[in-house]
């Protein structure tokens, strides 16, 4: 199993998201404050999200990943862009109407060489028995 991880960095007013692993709500209220601060001060005018190493989405990032969605496109008009998700998330993306509020494409994001790398504080959890 994938460590559980959320890397941001931000260039030219683009964040590039990176989401790692199964997340679930045990780590969601790091990502929300993230989300909050990303909206505080308005720094960005396009997101990329790549899910390409993402095995698990529940309903808590599913809906801080829709309110980031929801963000972009009201202040900006821009649709987030959804990366390389794998098959078992991109029909659970569909499904939940994704489509939407953002773009889902094949391709992965990748983050150019000068974005300034954001701290998220993520720590992975602790194994469960």
């Amino acid at each position: 199993m994938a460590q559980t991880n959320y890397q941001a960095a931000i260039s030219q007013r683009t964040c590039y998201l990176q989401l790692t692993g199964r997340l679930t709500y045990l780590i969601s209220s790091v990502f929300d404050q993230f989300i909050e601060k990303l909206i505080e001060e308005c720094k960005v005018n396009q997101i990329y999200v790549d899910l390409h190493n993402t095995d698990f989405l529940d309903s808590t990032n599913l809906v801080l990943l829709a309110k980031l969605c929801v963000y972009l496109l009201e202040k900006h008009q821009e649709r987030a862009c959804l990366c390389s998700p794998n098959e078992n998330v991109k029909t659970l993306l569909q499904s939940m109407g994704f489509e939407d509020i953002a773009k889902i494409e094949k391709q992965p994001a990748t983050s150019p060489d000068d974005a300034e790398q954001v701290n998220t504080n993520i720590p992975s959890p602790r194994p469960t028995a």
